[in-house]
């Protein structure tokens, strides 16, 4: 049995770029739809019997009529070779109970073979290659856990830990109930001890919820399909609990990740060996995602504007996301012809100039410099200096204080 798995295809984050005549879409709307078309042939073409998306189809869970659209097509397009599990990711869960998610369409008009779980649920589907069993867990947001006088006057980590449980919770009642001579996976949308959030960053410094990976790899589960985090990553090898990573490069974070998705085998084509969930092989299917390119110059000579010019002719930025970095001195930045540097850029789809400037003077209020100035200082400072009127900072200052408190806490 062949799964394929991807994540996190946040439609509609980026609607930026040159707009198409023939379809009225821009260029970077286009870039995330072009992933989505080349994952739909790859299920036409290489005989995949179940899709299983693990969240965040949108970027915000109010996309616009056009996003909706042109994610229902690929979605569509999938299932009509094989079932498709859609789970709702955080992006898209409304953040207030009984709102519809823009997911919700699919269950209301029944669409054949697309099985969305927005809450905890065991799925049996039936396949090319036989049955197959499915635990989804979505996003697992506080008001489609548990109730809210459960958590009412608790500290946010508190809550986080009693919602981390309670997921953990069901993920085993679920397993519990499932037919131990099936084939079984895992697909949720949330983050696990251990991933990397991107740049190296470990899951558990944030504040948002987390599971411990023994809570998700269970011995029940043949694979651990997962969404969330935006870099492909291997967690556990027996069962393979997996982030197949976003399928477009969002940010300058991810501009050194490689983006795509990922194929799973069950078995090794042998009906008993098929009804035992043997598990086979985990295959990752890069994407040609879009380039983001960082170029950083440092203005160390007499010809500012030619240092510029070099560093970007060194790289490769045709139709590339560009951002320059440069950093130098106030006197060096006013000789740089940003003229040449805008026409040296023009290959690039977008561009963005980034000067830091080393100032050789330090501001000061009332006597004080800023560096020797508290952050609460600074901010009544700030406020008076751009007008703001005693009672209104008086207020401004005073949210802020209690802000302070509540962070330092």
């Amino acid at each position: 049995m062949r799964i394929l798995h991807f994540a996190d295809a946040h439609t509609g984050l980026d609607d930026s770029g040159p707009i198409d005549r023939q379809t009225g879409l821009s260029a970077r709307l286009t870039d995330y739809l072009d992933s989505l078309d080349r994952i739909a042939e790859y299920v036409e073409t290489q005989d995949i019997n179940v899709v299983v998306f693990s969240g965040d189809a949108f970027h915000v869970c109010r996309p616009t009529p056009t996003f909706e659209r042109e994610f229902a097509k690929r979605i569509n397009r999938m299932a009509s070779s094989a079932p498709v599990v859609v789970l709702v990711g955080n992006h898209d869960m409304p953040g207030a109970f009984g709102k519809a998610h823009p997911l919700a369409i699919y269950s209301a008009l029944h669409v054949p073979e697309v099985h969305v779980v927005d809450r905890p649920q065991l799925l049996h589907l039936e396949t090319h290659a036989g049955s197959i069993q499915v635990v989804g867990i979505p996003w697992p947001s506080r008001h489609n856990v548990m109730t809210s006088e459960k958590v009412a006057g608790l500290p946010k980590e508190e809550v986080n830990r009693l919602i981390g449980e309670a997921v953990a919770e069901s993920i085993q009642k679920l397993a519990r109930k499932m037919d131990p001579d099936l084939p079984s996976i895992l697909a949720a949308h949330l983050s696990v001890e251990g991933g990397d959030m991107g740049g190296g960053t470990p899951v558990g410094l944030g504040t948002e919820i987390s599971l411990p990976l023994e809570a998700v790899a269970l011995p029940q589960f043949d694979y651990v399909a997962l969404g969330h985090l935006h870099k492909y990553q291997s967690l556990n090898d027996s069962p393979p609990v997996v982030y197949a990573g976003s399928i477009e490069r969002n940010d300058f974070g991810e501009e050194h990740e490689e983006k795509g998705f990922v194929v799973v085998e069950l078995g090794n084509g042998d009906e008993d060996d098929l009804l035992e969930g043997a598990f086979t092989s985990v295959e990752f299917v890069p994407l040609p995602a879009r380039k983001f390119v960082t170029i950083q110059v440092s203005l160390d000579g007499t010809d500012p504007t030619q240092a510029v010019l070099q560093a970007i002719g060194e790289r490769q930025i045709e139709d590339a996301i560009v951002r320059v970095i440069i950093e130098g001195t106030a006197e060096q930045a006013a000789l740089l012809d940003e003229t040449q540097v805008q026409r040296a850029l023009k290959p690039a789809l977008r561009q963005a100039v980034n000067k830091r400037i080393e100032r050789e003077t330090r501001t000061r209020l009332e006597g004080m410099s800023y560096q020797e100035m508290s952050p609460y200082a600074l901010l009544g400072a700030y406020l008076e200096s751009n007008g703001k009127g005693p009672e209104e900072c008086e207020a401004l200052m005073k949210a802020a204080e209690e802000l302070m408190m509540e962070v330092a806490a």
